[in-house]
């Protein structure tokens, strides 16, 4: 396994969504923990109750959920926390979505995320 840093300058920032996904990584790295596919379920829930980051929202959004409140959920829940939007990148694949013919597992290899407001800042 490779591991490595990058500089952040004027064109790449640090997304600080990551910081706490970090810091875990850094305790596994640091307490030589050996790299498996559980340790990736465990980051996970490590990420979650940290700091209780992640369990007041969730308990807020599974209230919301119960009252059937689902305007409130699709508002505030959010997977990436980012103005990004989905772009396909294979031909053949979104002819596949066009038809209601693939998956999200297809899509997800598939996709870049598209930051329309990033585009504009950069003049791209």
């Amino acid at each position: 396994m490779w591991s490595f840093v990058l500089a952040e300058d004027s064109r790449l920032k640090k997304n600080p969504a990551l910081d706490v996904s970090g810091r875990v990584l850094r305790e596994y790295f640091g307490g030589q923990l050996p790299i498996s596919p559980a340790l990736s379920t465990r980051a996970m829930n490590d990420e979650i109750v940290r700091d209780d980051s992640c369990v007041k929202t969730m308990a807020h959004l599974l209230e919301e959920e119960e009252f059937r409140n689902f305007q409130n959920i699709c508002r505030e829940f959010q997977v990436i926390d980012a103005d990004t939007i989905p772009a396909v990148v294979d031909s053949a694949l979104a002819r596949q979505i066009t038809y209601g013919k693939s998956d999200w597992q297809a899509l997800q290899k598939k996709i870049c995320l598209y930051s329309p407001g990033k585009s504009k800042k950069l003049g791209t």
